[in-house]
């Protein structure tokens, strides 16, 4: 978690999308340890300047959220960006 952090206070990307909390939950823990559970959606924390993203992962093992479910935490991430 240590080289991602570096790398996102040096390149200073807008925003960094994790696919699935598995992803996220440690780098959540790492940065932000005194917060809840990590949910999807916009995260309340950022690395450097970069906000934080978590999207489903659209694994067949994560066959619960439909295409309709993808596509909707795909359109708030799209909002995200757009209003930062």
């Amino acid at each position: 978690m240590a080289a991602l952090a570096r790398k996102l206070k040096r390149y200073k990307p807008r925003f960094a999308c994790f696919h699935g909390v598995t992803v996220g939950r440690p780098v959540q823990k790492t940065v932000a340890p005194q917060l809840a559970e990590i949910g999807l959606g916009l995260q309340p924390y950022i690395i450097g300047e970069t906000r934080i993203f978590v999207v489903p992962n659209p694994s067949p093992a994560n066959a619960h959220f439909t295409p309709a479910d993808q596509t909707h935490w795909y359109d708030a991430l799209a909002d995200a960006l757009e209003s930062s």
